[in-house]
């Protein structure tokens, strides 16, 4: 794991992300593919391109495109990894 101080890549997978309405870090949805039991966005927060996978769209709330969101990162499925030069 990175020490306090070092340059470090935070690994995020598009399950760790959840879209809610209301305060935090916010995106607005680009794209949704409805795939059955999931739903696959895209949304942009702050010029960058996040993939979010959305569980049970019969059970949650269904973001349009265009619609803006607030974004949710879940601590316990990050990842910190040691940052490598290119």
């Amino acid at each position: 794991a990175p020490k306090t101080g070092e340059q470090a890549t935070l690994v995020v997978r598009p399950e760790a992300v959840r879209l809610n309405r209301g305060e935090g870090v916010q995106g607005t949805v680009t794209n949704a593919a409805y795939l059955g039991s999931i739903i696959e966005y895209e949304v942009m927060v702050a010029g960058q391109r996040l993939e979010v996978v959305g569980q049970d769209p019969m059970r949650s709330t269904v973001h349009p495109v265009g619609a803006s969101v607030s974004v949710e990162l879940l601590e316990d499925l990050l990842y910190l990894l040691p940052h490598e030069e290119a």
